[in-house]
């Protein structure tokens, strides 16, 4: 690719987009900061159990680990059990806030059925095991304890907090990326990069549309960051576009579907920069029409 066929596919696919805010943020792009672990659940452990006339109920010891470096708010996990014998009392667990390098313990209550509880009901109620018994007889065997492998928790947090921010323009943006960057002495085009086989330019003109929806998508969100509302408080606070609507007009917005995904990236264990920009940049797949920079650099 010669020097002026990158300048163009540069500016039309990135730069016209207008996601420029600081030159310190399209730096980090190249330099993306390392994740945190994610919150998982610790070891479990058998606390009790107690013999009922549908089997037997074990209550179970689930810890929530954040070895995160920051502080989770309404934590909750998703609880699904693989084994047919088991009846989970509740599919969710809320363990609250869980700051950071810290465990939060909760109980979890679970009925693991019995073969005497399947022939009562095939003997449509008839009693299986004894007159009176009600299953709670000492000189009965111990009971086997549950698989708690069969055991998964998906885990979910607040990430980010709503805050309020009005974002200036397209144009003005514009404008203040015309101001940073100086003029090119060929094209007279606000000039981003330029090397002895490169040049970058700064031109609205070539814009793609998919792209200039994720420009648009982004660019509000780094505008909105500052002191006091962060990467994940703008991720939770763009507008949200219209359903099927690219973010191509005179306001900035985000699909909905984009924060589901990065939140989610976020839950995995990647910081809130390296999150922003798989959602964002690199997959793109939640903003109609850009095919996301992974797609590009492979010639998807």
């Amino acid at each position: 690719m010669t020097g002026d066929q990158l300048r163009r596919t540069v500016a039309r696919s990135f730069l016209a987009s207008n996601a420029v805010r600081k030159w310190i943020f399209v730096a980090l792009i190249f330099c993306p900061l390392p994740g945190f672990a994610s919150l998982t659940a610790g070891p479990l452990s058998i606390l009790s159990h107690h013999r009922s006339d549908d089997g037997v109920e074990w209550v179970i010891d689930v810890p929530a680990i954040n070895p995160d470096a920051e502080e989770r708010h309404d934590v909750t996990a998703r609880v699904t059990d693989s084994d047919p014998t088991v009846r989970l009392e509740r599919q969710e667990i809320h363990f609250g806030s869980v700051a950071s390098g810290a465990t939060v313990h909760r109980r979890l209550e679970l009925l693991v059925r019995s073969e005497h509880h399947e022939e009562r009901s095939d003997d449509k109620g008839q009693k299986a095991h004894g007159d009176g018994d009600n299953g709670d007889d000492d000189s009965s065997p111990p009971p086997a304890p549950p698989n708690l492998t069969a055991l998964s928790f998906v885990f979910d947090a607040q990430i980010g907090g709503h805050v309020k921010f009005q974002a200036p323009k397209p144009a003005v943006v514009q404008q203040v990326i015309s101001n940073i960057l100086p003029p090119s002495p060929v094209t007279g085009k606000p000039l981003f990069f330029q090397s002895a086989d490169a040049v970058v330019e700064v031109d609205p003109s070539q814009a793609d549309p998919g792209v200039v929806a994720m420009g648009s998508c982004l660019q509000w969100i780094t505008l909105c960051m500052s002191p006091g509302r962060s990467l994940d408080d703008c991720a939770v606070s763009v507008p949200a576009c219209p359903a099927q609507t690219p973010p191509t007009g005179p306001e900035m917005c985000c699909p909905a579907a984009c924060y589901s995904q990065y939140k989610a990236a976020r839950l995995s264990g990647l910081s809130d920069l390296n999150a922003s920009l798989q959602t964002y940049v690199d997959d793109g797949s939640c903003i109609p029409g850009y095919k996301g920079l992974t797609a590009i650099k492979t010639g998807q």
